[in-house]
């Protein structure tokens, strides 16, 4: 049976509930409409901003790449302060980082290094800064503290980079067997992930030789 008994009835049916229900209606259309766009604006934006960030990324591993340190810097400054939520921002400033180590600044190696653990959303990139961080500790001649900064990164064991590093400072501080055990636990993650293994394997050999 028909709700309405006939086709009047349900044109004004129509109509009251339009009248009662219709700004709403439309005003729903139009905030459904608006976010659509908006979240599409958003898409859009992120991808353009992402794509802008790897291209001064890759710019900026050219310059690395050619010691043109004062275009690298501007760079890698620029991505990581106006693109600080992209992973680029991170890289770069490893990559900055990397550059003041070979020029000496280590303050500044430092700084870089810190700022990838402060902001980056990549716990392997924060990682590997706390890794690197360690390293600038010991090329400063300061064994103690870069042992201690290891501490912070809690995949060691599992990172060609930082057993390797540990050997090192464990070396640094004389303990010799500790080394060569950590050289080994290195060289065997490195054929396990089939990594150059030839530096690490030096580095026991000339450890060997010195007993």
């Amino acid at each position: 049976m028909d709700v309405y008994a006939s086709e009047e009835e349900q044109v004004e049916a129509l109509k009251k509930w339009w009248k009662d229900n219709g700004n709403g209606v439309v005003i729903g259309l139009l905030l459904g409409l608006a976010g659509l766009f908006g979240w599409n604006t958003w898409q859009a934006n992120t991808k353009a901003k992402q794509e802008e960030a790897s291209l001064g990324y890759q710019q900026l591993l050219v310059h690395v790449a050619k010691k043109e340190a004062k275009d690298a810097r501007y760079i890698g400054n620029n991505l990581i302060t106006n693109y600080s939520d992209s992973p680029y921002a991170s890289l770069s400033a490893l990559s900055l980082a990397k550059l003041e180590v070979e020029d000496g600044q280590t303050a500044e190696a430092r700084k870089h290094l810190q700022w990838v653990i402060a902001n980056s959303k990549l716990p392997a990139l924060k990682e590997t800064a706390q890794v690197r961080i360690a390293a600038v500790s010991l090329s400063e001649g300061n064994a103690d503290a870069a042992l201690n900064e290891l501490t912070a990164v809690s995949h060691c064991k599992q990172m060609v980079t930082c057993m390797e590093l540990k050997g090192d400072i464990l070396l640094a501080q004389g303990k010799h067997n500790d080394a060569r055990s950590t050289y080994l636990q290195a060289i065997s993650l490195a054929e396990a992930d089939k990594s150059e293994l030839s530096v690490i394997q030096l580095k026991l050999d000339d450890l060997g030789s010195s007993q």
